[in-house]
């Protein structure tokens, strides 16, 4: 018996044109994530190749903690947030570090950029940052691929 998930992929390669890959590898990125979480796939990307099975092991840890005791300890020395803490988030209602890094990331890319705006990849979360153009977006990506600052918040 066989357990798991089997996705079959088609990468349509009679259709890619040059100017529209930006990596150097011909395949795709997955990401395996929570449902409350964006995928960002610069951070837990599985490359995936035409051609080769990609097999995927899966861990689950769920980590439960009583608020009352806990919640009184302060943060730098519990080192974790409750998710009615994140008051400091400005498009995510409650608190998790996924949506804590994708702001503090997007943040931090827009406050660089020469034009601000959100590549049409992202969620546009406040609605008012307009979409970036393509040449945009690449700059977008380039000011993101060096950062170097950690989000220390989250």
């Amino acid at each position: 018996m066989r357990k798991g998930l089997t996705v079959t992929l088609d990468a349509r390669t009679d259709q890619i044109e040059a100017a529209s890959v930006h990596d150097d590898f011909r395949g795709f990125m997955a990401v395996v994530n929570s449902r409350e979480s964006y995928p960002i796939t610069s951070q837990r990307q599985i490359r995936v190749r035409p051609g080769h099975d990609t097999l995927v092991s899966l861990d689950a840890v769920d980590v439960r903690a009583d608020k009352e005791g806990i919640q009184d300890i302060p943060v730098d020395k519990r080192q974790c947030l409750f998710p009615d803490e994140g008051d400091f988030l400005q498009y995510h209602r409650n608190y998790s570090q996924a949506s804590c890094l994708l702001e503090c990331q997007m943040d931090y890319v827009t406050q660089r950029m020469s034009e601000p705006c959100i590549p049409w990849y992202l969620p546009r979360l406040d609605g008012r940052m307009p979409m970036c153009d393509p040449w945009q977006a690449v700059e977008y990506k380039d000011i993101l691929d060096e950062m170097t600052e950690e989000c220390e918040e989250c």
